[in-house]
């Protein structure tokens, strides 16, 4: 890892270990269920969605074409997981990296919401 990488990485590992120690914060992404793997007190969620929809999702909040979307999701996604292998030697997709994996185009957004609070409540509660 060049120098640059390293320093970044110190940074944002830094910076999401102070987010966490603070309390009461949602961290989306960023490494976060790798840098915090080892807390207790974290709840991992991915939260997972298909195509289409994410497509439709993306268009619709970002008042673009869905080609426009689709393009833009494909190259979040092509960029995803060397990202994570280059900083944490991790795959983002393993299911041992989460505590759950809820689907919004199955399960909807307000549902899954409502389970992502349950889970916290209950981690905060044991």
């Amino acid at each position: 890892m060049r120098p640059a990488d390293r320093r970044f990485l110190g940074v944002l590992t830094a910076l999401v270990k102070s987010l966490a120690e603070a309390g009461d914060v949602v961290i989306v992404g960023r490494g976060s269920q790798a840098i915090l793997g080892d807390r207790n007190d974290a709840v991992h969620v991915q939260v997972v969605c298909d195509l289409e929809e994410r497509v439709r999702r993306i268009a619709e909040r970002d008042s673009i074409e869905a080609a426009a979307a689709n393009a833009r999701i494909q190259e979040s996604d092509r960029e995803r997981n060397p990202w994570y292998r280059k900083y944490f030697s991790v795959d983002f997709e393993s299911p041992h990296l989460y505590d759950v994996i809820l689907n919004t185009a199955r399960l909807g957004e307000d549902e899954v919401t409502h389970q992502v609070i349950s889970l916290v409540r209950a981690r905060v509660t044991s």
